[in-house]
């Protein structure tokens, strides 16, 4: 993922088409874009939005340290997952599938204390 952001100290954020206005979505108040076929959806604890567009399209607007693809069909706030076990995540109390190729990735970028 590309980070976008050229600016240091103003917050990342994404303007999507909704009808005929742009909206402006902070990427913090982003917390999963989940692929549906030729769709994606933004969830925000506020709102989901629905566009037209692609998962890589999408991926490349994201700040990359603060977003983490866990799926092909899913993207999520690294610091919105509060739970990992063996087939998925927790991320804003929904239950996230994580595929076997991302887990690896997604086990590197945490920080795990214990055995």
């Amino acid at each position: 993922m590309k980070n976008t952001n050229q600016y240091p100290g103003v917050d990342a954020a994404l303007f999507i088409k909704v009808k005929n206005k742009l909206i402006k979505i902070k990427s913090q108040d982003i917390y999963m874009i989940k692929s549906i076929g030729d769709y994606v959806r933004i969830h925000t604890a506020d709102q989901k939005y629905t566009l037209h567009t692609t998962m890589k399209s999408i991926t490349n607007k994201l700040p990359v340290k603060d977003f983490i693809r866990v799926h092909q069909s899913y993207i999520v706030r690294f610091d919105k997952i509060t739970v990992i076990n063996k087939d998925g995540c927790v991320v804003n109390n929904e239950e996230v599938p994580i595929s076997q190729a991302e887990r690896k990735n997604l086990l590197i970028k945490i920080n795990i204390i214990g055995p």
